[in-house]
């Protein structure tokens, strides 16, 4: 049992590291002209994908606009401000389905552990 235990565990490890190269490489490719030092996109097959690359402020929020091509008009996406969660008890409603595979594969304790390493990681 413990053996399949440890199988998973690595398993996770390996997905997220595989799906953070993916997606760091596919932002590296990606098309530079809209690109900021502040944030960073992949436009995928399911929508776009938003990297915000700077270290936000605990309780700082930001708001998406988009233009199109040709147009000097930009249009809000979002009614209230793109937030991420001021407590480590808030994370796991943050995160959502994704939380328990995150935790697994920062290999953390407790939503605690989970949010100081994501603050402390830029490139997560």
């Amino acid at each position: 049992m413990n053996n399949i235990q440890a199988f998973d565990w690595n398993r996770m490890r390996l997905a997220l590291a595989a799906i953070v190269s993916f997606l760091f490489a596919v932002l590296m490719i990606s098309d530079a002209s809209a690109q900021t030092r502040d944030m960073r996109y992949a436009i995928g097959e399911d929508g776009v994908h938003i990297y915000h690359t700077e270290r936000l402020d605990i309780g700082d929020g930001f708001n998406i606009y988009r233009s199109d091509p040709g147009s000097d008009e930009f249009i809000k996406l979002n009614e209230e401000p793109i937030r991420g969660a001021i407590y480590p008890s808030e994370l796991p409603s943050v995160l959502g389905d994704i939380y328990e595979p995150v935790r697994l594969a920062l290999d953390a304790e407790d939503a605690t552990e989970v949010y100081f390493n994501l603050r402390s990681n830029t490139l997560l």
